[in-house]
């Protein structure tokens, strides 16, 4: 749906903040999210249990920066103008991203005036490599991987968070910005680094309203943007707008990596295999898949991870699992009718715990599947990134039986095409 369908509350617009009407509040008014349980009794399953390195990291993120606070001050406002302002008690964030991006203002102006040609006289020559897939399939380590070759060129974290300040300005906010970022990630112990690669879709946020990511900071609407922006139901308008903005920021990432290929990661991009063929025809796509009940606990846990840090408005708990529950629907639905557009020669697609397994095999495989060049050359340094994460340690998660059995009835199309079964 073009239009916002997001669930409705009766809030009222203060100024930028929002607040239910009555004194004392509405009463069943959504509370700010927490991570949800999906047990009864004992710890919440969306709680991981974490050694001493992942709890660190949770207080970490507690001062984490709005990914918005780095983008275009225009954009910020008629995201929160679109929205009807903010809930009350996200005022002073709301209040400290506007702040931000003034004060990059000028920044952002010195690099746009003196970049903007230099973008745009950009080719992006070879079609970029799309690494797709839902969330939590094992899409971020995929994309680390293949980064290792320098060979490829990619979106960084701060090309990513900062894409007007990533040349010009990140001269002078660099120390700025790395002193920000958090050695982790909030969902999981994945490392940032501001030269590490990121999804393109945070740039996106930051320059227009499309972006999936702008649900994290308004998650009511998290359902119709992904409607909106995996452009099922056409929206001319906005694909057409979005293409500009996404192609700007894939040459700016040309240009700074030199005129590479592109290695592009972003499950959002699992739905829109037409746009992006419609921009590059011979692009390649590696879809990577798991476990759907190992899905759902992981990719709950992040939306609420997420949303907690970033959000402006409250949302109820049982939004957030809905959500959860029909974009993956939507998303693999969505990827199974539209992979026959892919020339069979231009797609790959890897089950994650054969990936896990033996991941320079894996690569091995992309690599001579689709034809690219250069895993000699890499070879050394996969085989060091791989040794650097050999410690890993990943979050578990507990599930109860009532979880498992709505997990098999929503997703049973998806867990007999990837011939999954419920755990025992």
């Amino acid at each position: 749906m073009c239009e916002n369908t997001s669930r409705a509350y009766k809030d009222v617009a203060v100024v930028l903040g929002r607040k239910p009407s009555g004194a004392g509040g509405r009463p069943g008014s959504p509370p700010a999210v927490k991570p949800p349980a999906m047990l009864s009794r004992g710890p919440s399953p969306l709680i991981p249990n974490l050694g001493g390195s992942a709890a660190k990291n949770r207080n970490e993120h507690r001062s984490l920066g709005h990914p918005l606070a780095t983008g275009a001050l225009s954009n910020t406002l008629k995201l929160l103008w679109g929205n009807g302002g903010v809930d009350c008690r996200f005022l002073l964030r709301a209040l400290n991203i506007i702040l931000s991006n003034l004060v990059l203002t000028p920044f952002r102006l010195l690099e746009v005036s003196k970049w903007a040609g230099a973008v745009e006289k950009t080719e992006v020559r070879d079609a970029p490599i799309f690494i797709i897939g839902t969330w939590r399939s094992g899409t971020t380590y995929l994309h680390n991987l293949m980064a290792q070759d320098p060979g490829l060129g990619f979106v960084s974290t701060l090309q990513a968070f900062c894409p007007d300040l990533c040349i010009e300005g990140a001269k002078v906010l660099y120390p700025i910005f790395q002193r920000l970022l958090p050695k982790k990630r909030p969902m999981d112990n994945m490392a940032m680094a501001l030269e590490y690669p990121q999804e393109e879709e945070y740039a996106m946020a930051n320059l227009s309203p499309y972006s999936f990511y702008i649900g994290y900071s308004l998650p009511r609407r998290m359902a119709s943007l992904f409607d909106m922006l995996s452009f099922e139901d056409g929206c001319g308008d906005v694909l057409d707008a979005w293409k500009r903005v996404y192609l700007r920021v894939l040459k700016k990432a040309t240009l700074i990596k030199g005129g590479r290929r592109l290695v592009v990661k972003n499950p959002m991009n699992t739905a829109r295999i037409p746009a992006l063929l419609e921009m590059f025809p011979d692009a390649r796509f590696v879809f990577l898949y798991r476990n759907p009940y190992v899905i759902y606990p992981s990719l709950l846990y992040t939306f609420s991870r997420m949303i907690g840090a970033f959000q402006l408005e409250r949302v109820a708990t049982e939004e957030i699992e809905d959500n959860v529950l029909a974009i993956y629907e939507k998303m693999m639905r969505a990827y199974w009718k539209d992979r026959g557009s892919i020339p069979p020669e231009n797609l790959v697609e890897i089950r994650f715990e054969e990936f896990e397994k033996d991941s320079l095999a894996a690569v091995e495989g992309i690599y001579r599947r689709l034809r690219l060049p250069g895993f000699e050359r890499a070879k050394d340094r996969f085989e060091k990134y791989l040794a650097s994460q050999a410690g890993y340690e990943k979050n578990r998660y507990t599930v109860s039986s009532k979880t498992v059995d709505r997990i098999s009835r929503r997703w049973r199309f998806a867990i007999e095409r990837l011939g999954y079964s419920p755990p025992e």
